[in-house]
């Protein structure tokens, strides 16, 4: 008897493991009479923020190398595609019922929504000797792409594509 429950308690949990690694779909929540699922996109879209231009006289010398560190401050907040909009705290408002949309995409990747992280990131540039270089320094930020589905209890099925911003990135 013992034997067996083992067995059945490790048939469930992997089927809760296998469950969680299937295709894309990653939450389902339950908010007031709505439920959401979410679907990842497993890509992001990096949107420039700023550009800076380095130069490095190098005339005279050897091979010079010089490191550039940024720093940004990310608030892990959404955007929503379509005609709905997001509250300041995450929420929308899909035909008066309220979605906490926001908590649920954030957690689904590993934050709190709303909440602000200070990230440095750093870059390094070179110039050959007997040369003169000038780098393009571009900052972007790094936007998780999704789409939630938004079951309203008795009413209809919502389809709301959304943007997460989650990181920043330095390039040249």
């Amino acid at each position: 008897m013992l034997l067996l429950q083992k067995i059945i308690s490790l048939l469930l949990l992997m089927a809760v493991i296998l469950t969680a690694c299937n295709g894309s779909e990653v939450s389902s929540k339950k908010s007031s009479s709505a439920t959401i699922s979410l679907q990842k996109e497993n890509r992001h879209e990096e949107v420039e923020i700023s550009r800076e231009t380095i130069q490095q006289d190098n005339c005279g010398g050897t091979e010079l190398e010089n490191t550039v560190g940024k720093s940004r401050t990310i608030a892990h907040t959404i955007e929503v595609g379509g005609e709905l909009s997001v509250s300041a705290d995450g929420n929308i408002t899909p035909g008066g019922v309220g979605v906490t949309l926001g908590a649920s995409v954030a957690r689904s990747y590993g934050y709190q929504y709303g909440t602000e992280e200070s990230l440095t990131r750093s870059i390094t540039v070179k110039a050959k000797d007997g040369t003169c270089m000038e780098h393009t320094i571009r900052l972007s930020e790094k936007w998780e792409i999704g789409l939630a589905k938004i079951f309203i209890a008795g009413k209809k099925t919502l389809n709301v594509p959304y943007r997460f911003r989650s990181d920043f990135a330095i390039g040249s």
